[in-house]
């Protein structure tokens, strides 16, 4: 889909060189930033160099970064074509739409040097795409900023200053970070959610919606040989926060009943299993501190460590989705059951 190919697109020019480390929002349109904006990703070129992706790869995937060597070449080709164009930052920005929050289609901010060639540039945003996904791809030019979009999308014609500012707060408060992400949840993300938590598990109902009635969430990652992975979540209150900080210990604590069991057997990959699951419980331990909670993973050896994670979730949701019964993904099944349907 044409979404993805606009992300995967944006994802790669991001890593250009002499860019100044940028701490907020850089300067965007009035009306890129409305009332029905959910999503702003920012990406901070000069913290995502060839040198910090290529140290990230190594640290996260540890004997298996080999494998992501094609993918890094492509990024670094798509880097050097896109500085060379002269482009200096990307912003997504998410909006609900008429359809709701269902496939929402992102209107993305590219930041060129003044005096650029904005047709190079198009030129190398588009010659990754397929013929039907470029016929799709529309741009508008706005000075030094080109925005790039989906055809038929329409573009917000007001802005909100109080919004902007929101977004603004939340992507500053990630830090010096390669990758900022900032969710704020408004009344149709809300209705949304709600909806579809009619038959969730218990314990996917209980921390959703402590969630989607926070006043932000934010996601950010930092690059190079020890990244992180950070998430902030400002909750509606103190009392939210600490009910979302024991949803979360909860689930710590299966992890660590998880990484007993994996203990008792003696075979090594099931005691190195183990250690992983206790890795990832402490990494997943929140800090609460007044309405804020926050958690850190380093990055560091993260591919094992996540593991457990879709053990966890093969076990609540069950494949595809799909609330668990006795006799799957591992669990025990009752005599005369056996897992049937």
């Amino acid at each position: 889909m044409l979404k993805h190919k606009i992300a995967a697109v944006t994802a790669m020019f991001v890593a250009m060189l002499g860019m100044k480390a940028q701490a907020s929002l850089p300067a965007l349109p009035d009306t890129a930033i409305g009332d029905k904006t959910f999503l702003v990703i920012q990406l901070d070129g000069a913290k995502m160099d060839q040198a910090s992706v290529r140290a990230t790869a190594t640290a996260v995937l540890g004997e298996q970064a080999a494998m992501a060597g094609e993918g890094l070449d492509k990024y670094q080709k798509k880097h050097e074509a896109l500085t060379a164009a002269g482009v200096v930052s990307g912003t997504m920005v998410f909006d609900v739409t008429d359809e709701g929050v269902k496939n929402p289609k992102p209107v993305v901010y590219i930041q060129v040097k003044a005096g650029s060639d904005l047709a190079v540039v198009k030129k190398s945003l588009l010659e990754d795409m397929t013929p039907e996904d470029q016929a799709k791809t529309q741009f508008s030019d706005g000075g030094n900023v080109l925005v790039m979009y989906e055809k038929d999308t329409v573009l917000p014609k007001q802005g909100s200053p109080a919004q902007a500012k929101a977004f603004a707060e939340a992507i500053n408060s990630a830090g010096e970070k390669a990758v900022a992400v900032a969710f704020i949840p408004n009344e149709a993300i809300r209705a949304q959610v709600t909806k579809n938590l009619a038959h969730a598990q218990p314990e996917i109902a209980n921390m959703v919606p402590l969630l989607v009635n926070s006043k932000s969430m934010t996601l950010s990652a930092k690059l190079g040989e020890a990244p992180t992975l950070d998430l902030a979540v400002e909750a509606a209150d103190a009392n939210a926060a600490k009910s979302l900080s024991d949803q979360v210990n909860g689930f710590v604590d299966q992890l660590r009943e998880m990484a007993e069991q994996f203990k008792q057997n003696p075979m090594p990959q099931m005691q190195a299993q183990a250690a992983n699951i206790t890795a990832l419980a402490e990494a997943l331990k929140p800090v609460q501190n007044g309405s804020r909670l926050t958690m850190s993973l380093q990055g560091k050896g993260v591919a094992p460590m996540l593991m457990p994670m879709l053990m966890m979730q093969r076990r609540v949701v069950g494949p595809a989705g799909r609330p668990s019964r006795p006799g799957q993904t591992g669990q025990p099944a009752p005599a005369g059951d056996a897992g049937q349907p």
